[in-house]
C-alpha cells in the first residue's frame, strides 16, 4: 500500500514537472499560446452551435431536451479536455517510437505505461475543461433540480464521468499501442477522435438495437458522456451504474495488458 502511494506521488510530481515545462515552452511565445487557446475554445463552441442548430428544428433530440443534451456536450468537453491536458491524447507512445526515445522510457524508474501517458501535457486544453464545466452549470440551471437531489445526482455524475475518462483513456491506449507495429501511427489519432466525437450525441439516436449493444459493450461510447448525463438529467436504470464500473475495470485491465503485449514486440532503436 505504501509503495502504491509512493508511486502515485511520484507520478503526480512527474506530471506536474512536465506540465510546468510545457507551460514555460508555450509562454515563450505568448501570441502562439493565445491563438492555440482561442482555437481550442472555438472548436468547443462549435459543438454548442451545432446543438443549437438542431434544436432550432426540433423540440427534443431522441428524447433529450436542449438542457439535457447540453449535459452530454459538457461531459464530452470535459473528457476531451482531460484527455489532452493530462495525457496529450497519449501521443507520447507514437512520438517516443518515431523519435527512438522509447528506449529511454523503458529504463525510467517509473511504470512505462504511466510515463508515456503523462509524457506531455497541453496547458491550452484546460480551456476545454473550464468551458465544459461552464456549460454544465448552465445546463443544470434549467433542469429544475435542487437541494439533496442535485447533490446526489452530481455525485453520481462525477463518478460516472470519471469512469468515462478512464474508459476513453483505455480505448485510446489500445488504439495507440498499435503504433508498435505501424511505427508511423499518427493516423490512429483520427480513430480516437472519431470515437470521442460520437459521444457528443445521445446513444438513443442510433435506432438499430445491434448498434446500441455495440456502443454499450464492444465499443462503450455510451458510457463516456451519455450514461453520466442520464444520471444527472434523467432517471436511468440502476444497472447502468454497475455496468459503467464493470466496463471501466475491464477496459483498463485489457488496455494495460495489450499495451505491455505490444511493448514486448518493440524493437529497440539501438538494435
Amino acid at each position: 500500500m505504501k509503495r502504491s502511494v509512493s508511486n502515485l506521488k511520484r507520478a503526480i510530481l512527474l506530471w506536474r514537472k512536465n506540465a510546468q515545462v510545457r507551460l514555460m515552452a508555450r509562454m515563450a511565445y505568448p501570441g502562439n499560446f493565445f491563438i492555440l487557446t482561442a482555437s481550442v475554445i472555438a472548436h468547443m463552441v462549435l459543438n454548442i452551435v451545432f446543438m443549437n442548430v438542431i434544436f432550432n428544428f426540433v423540440s427534443d433530440f431522441s428524447g433529450w431536451t436542449y438542457r439535457e443534451a447540453l449535459v452530454i456536450i459538457a461531459g464530452y468537453m470535459i473528457i476531451d479536455g482531460i484527455n489532452w491536458a493530462l495525457f496529450a491524447s497519449l501521443t507520447g507512445i507514437t512520438r517516443n517510437i518515431v523519435n527512438g526515445d522509447m528506449d529511454f522510457a523503458l529504463v525510467k524508474p517509473i511504470d512505462t505505461q504511466l510515463y508515456v501517458s503523462i509524457y506531455r501535457a497541453d496547458p491550452e486544453d484546460w480551456s476545454r475543461v473550464v468551458l465544459g464545466v461552464a456549460v454544465l452549470i448552465y445546463a443544470i440551471a434549467g433542469l429544475n433540480i435542487s437541494g439533496w437531489a442535485l447533490f446526489m445526482k452530481l455525485l453520481l455524475y462525477s463518478v460516472l464521468l470519471l469512469c468515462g475518462i478512464v474508459i476513453f483513456y483505455s480505448i485510446n491506449l489500445i488504439i495507440k499501442s498499435i503504433s508498435f507495429w505501424t511505427i508511423q501511427g499518427w493516423g490512429l489519432q483520427a480513430v480516437t477522435e472519431s470515437i470521442l466525437y460520437a459521444s457528443r450525441f445521445p446513444t438513443a439516436i442510433f435506432a438499430h438495437k445491434f448498434v446500441r449493444i455495440i456502443f454499450y459493450t464492444v465499443l462503450p461510447i455510451a458510457f463516456l458522456a451519455t450514461v453520466p448525463a442520464e444520471f444527472l438529467a434523467k432517471t436511468p436504470s440502476p444497472y447502468l451504474l454497475s455496468g459503467s464500473l464493470a466496463v471501466t475495470v475491464v477496459f483498463f485491465y485489457v488496455s494495460r495488458k495489450f499495451f505491455y503485449f505490444a511493448l514486448s514486440r518493440y524493437a529497440s532503436a539501438s538494435s
